[in-house]
């Protein structure tokens, strides 16, 4: 299993006075990147498998400074979450983006099982 910690970002939130995004809003950006070709059930089954861990480690819990929250991802998902955030076109750049980038690259293997 790999751990990623949650995080708050400086990236704002368009549309959300005072509201920046987190690296839960990122994962559910890439999650829901539509690849060129569309989506094959088995893509569906991959992506909704790690927005699952990813609610599951979340809960009603509110991801801030104070508060980042881990999550504990099968080794494939956090290979194919690695991946999809290569594959984003995003729309802005910004240092806490590289971040989240450097972070989902050198996710550490935790001892956590389900």
């Amino acid at each position: 299993m790999k751990k990623l910690t949650l995080k708050k970002t400086g990236i704002a939130d368009l549309g959300k006075d005072d509201k920046t995004l987190t690296y839960q809003s990122l994962i559910m950006i890439c999650l829901n990147n539509t690849p060129k070709e569309g989506f094959t059930f088995a893509e569906m089954r991959a992506r909704q498998r790690i927005e699952d861990t990813l609610n599951d480690a979340v809960g009603d819990a509110e991801i801030t400074v104070e508060n980042p929250i881990e999550v504990h991802f099968e080794d494939e998902d956090a290979k194919k979450l690695q991946e999809l955030f290569l594959e984003v076109k995003w729309m802005t750049r910004h240092k806490d983006l590289i971040d989240f980038g450097n972070n989902l690259e050198s996710m550490k293997s935790s001892l956590c099982k389900k």
